[in-house]
């Protein structure tokens, strides 16, 4: 049986992880959570069964940052998950929000840290906003596939004047 809530999450495995467009329906606190935080992020309207982001989604898991359990999901456009997603981190405790936005430029959410960068990223960008002398905005993962009208990686224009 999945968790009906975020505070209840925070103790799932495997199966029992709720998804977060369950949550949405369940969890009154996770809700005002999250789209407060994208709100205040200029994201609103965002994730949840509505949202620009309605498509696949991880679910909730779990995860070990700094002493504290955060749940830790993906939620991208249907048929354009390569190209448009949401990777975040949820403290349910704290109620705090730490995500990477995908729409053909990466966006942090919040301030994360090097190691929460790095979570949320899968090792791909490892130096976040929340650490001194770095930027707010980090570019897109290495793995992210390129948009199918871009130019192979290996074409250069040579521009003449």
């Amino acid at each position: 049986m999945r968790q009906k809530t975020a505070v209840d999450a925070l103790n799932c495995t495997d199966d029992s992880c709720p998804y977060p467009t369950d949550l949405y329906k369940s969890d009154p606190v996770y809700t005002h959570d999250i789209e407060s935080n994208l709100s205040a992020a200029g994201m609103a309207n965002l994730i949840g069964p509505s949202g620009k982001l309605a498509g696949p989604e991880d679910p909730l898991s779990p995860v070990q940052i700094g002493g504290k359990t955060w749940l830790k999901s993906m939620v991208c456009e249907a048929g354009n998950c390569g190209y448009h997603y949401f990777n975040f981190l949820y403290q349910p405790d704290s109620h705090q929000l730490l995500g990477y936005y995908f729409d053909g430029k990466g966006v942090w959410v919040g301030k994360p840290d090097n190691e929460e960068a790095s979570i949320l990223t899968d090792g791909e960008i490892k130096t976040g906003p929340g650490e001194a002398g770095t930027a707010p905005v980090a570019a897109a993962p290495a793995s992210v596939p390129a948009s199918p009208d871009a130019p192979p990686a290996q074409y250069h224009l040579d521009v003449q004047q």
